[in-house]
């Protein structure tokens, strides 16, 4: 699935989705994350308001893979004008515990 999506965000740009059809532009794949056996992370905006001049609220997503188990992290930003950030001792705190449970024989 990593795979999938890294090739996926080289063409992506915006996509709609969900019961709502909410709308996402601006997707833009950022620095794969150190941690896991292998992971993506992105940047998009969800578009309240269509339109040059439109709300478009800051998304962003980390996906890592420890062994069989896929950790997912996302933020939405509280602003518009503020990029979302997801806290990176969270995330590494969070893939040393998933690293110990699916690299440790019983």
């Amino acid at each position: 699935m990593i795979n999938e999506l890294r090739t996926a965000l080289k063409s992506c740009k915006g996509y709609t989705a969900g019961p709502m059809k909410a709308t996402y532009e601006d997707v833009e794949a950022t620095n794969d994350p150190p941690q896991g056996d292998g992971g993506v992370a992105f940047r998009l905006k969800l578009t309240m308001e269509p339109g040059e001049d439109g709300l478009k609220v800051p998304i962003s997503v980390i996906a890592i893979r420890h062994g069989s188990t896929l950790a997912i992290y996302k933020t939405v930003s509280d602003s518009p004008g503020t990029s979302a950030s997801i806290p990176s001792d969270l995330v590494d705190a969070q893939s040393k515990v998933l690293d110990a449970a699916v690299h440790t024989t019983p």
